[in-house]
């Protein structure tokens, strides 16, 4: 499951007629992070879920998640 879970070490997404597999990953990882520290969003967490869930989003993306294909880092 490692090598196709979005939170593995391994994964390794598959390639477009563009750009890399590893490209892929650096976007979708990027994009994953600026979706979820973006202000706009943690207040609309807040104020529907309260400061409990959105003080647990802002710690989630404290995680940095390693990946082998960037050499074991982000």
């Amino acid at each position: 499951w490692d090598g196709i879970s979005q939170h593995g070490y391994n994964t390794l997404p598959l390639p477009t007629n563009y750009i890399s597999a590893e490209e892929v990953l650096k976007f979708r990882d990027d994009a994953f992070y600026n979706y979820f520290v973006n202000p706009r969003y943690l207040e609309m967490m807040q104020d529907k879920f309260g400061e409990k869930i959105a003080g647990h989003l802002k710690k989630m993306v404290d995680i940095k998640i390693k990946r082998k294909i960037y050499g074991g880092n982000k």
